[in-house]
């Protein structure tokens, strides 16, 4: 990716103040795989900026149209509050897959001279005609979400139909107290059933 104009410090001691954000959708997901986007990051900006930089790390389990993130308030105190130079991610989403909330952010990050680079998407609000790979970006991000959901649905469907067990609702138990147990009126098991689990403490019941 060539930069035009080359990445510059807002300030004369020249450190360029750096936001990385980082996101995984699920807590299935390694936590792991942020530090990695973030160190690969680190490692473009340093090919890219021979200056000092500061960089402050930003991340976190959270679906990306999520409005209320803490992660990204933070990130948008900062920039306002004109203590950041550039933000930089591999890919906008990594900030949000909203594309409302994407392009609320890029606005915001224009607004108070904050530089946004997303690499892998050839996106550089410096650079003339941004807008340009940000929509393509943006809408390239954004229709992924559906299609996932369908796909997941259709082998859902198929391996239901086809007497595999598909987890259609969530749910889960919690142990109840004795007390609970004893009386009968709490849980999915019948009365006595209960009472006999009862006896050796046990007693659960469906939320």
């Amino acid at each position: 990716m060539i930069l035009e104009p080359p990445l510059l410090s807002k300030r004369a001691d020249g450190v360029l103040r750096t936001i990385i954000p980082g996101r995984i959708s699920k807590s299935t997901q390694d936590e792991k795989s942020i530090q990695a986007s973030q160190a690969d990051n680190e490692a473009w900006l340093g090919s890219a900026y021979a200056g000092k930089t500061e960089i402050t790390r930003l991340g976190e389990q959270a679906s990306g149209w999520q409005t209320d993130r803490p992660s990204m308030e933070l990130a948008k105190t900062m920039i306002e509050a004109d203590q950041c130079d550039l933000v930089l991610v591999a890919e906008l989403r990594e900030l949000f897959r909203n594309p409302g909330l994407v392009w609320a952010f890029i606005h915001n990050c224009i607004d108070n001279d904050t530089r946004l680079i997303a690499v892998w998407d050839g996106l550089d609000t410096a650079s003339d005609g941004w807008e340009t790979p940000a929509n393509i970006a943006i809408l390239k991000h954004g229709i992924t979400v559906p299609e996932t959901r369908r796909r997941v649905k259709r082998k859902a469907t198929h391996t239901f139909n086809n007497g595999g067990m598909v987890l259609k609702v969530k749910f889960g138990y919690r142990k109840l107290s004795k007390e609970e147990a004893a009386s009968g009126t709490r849980g999915f098991f019948p009365r006595f059933v209960g009472a006999f689990l009862n006896l050796f403490g046990l007693g659960f019941e469906r939320f």
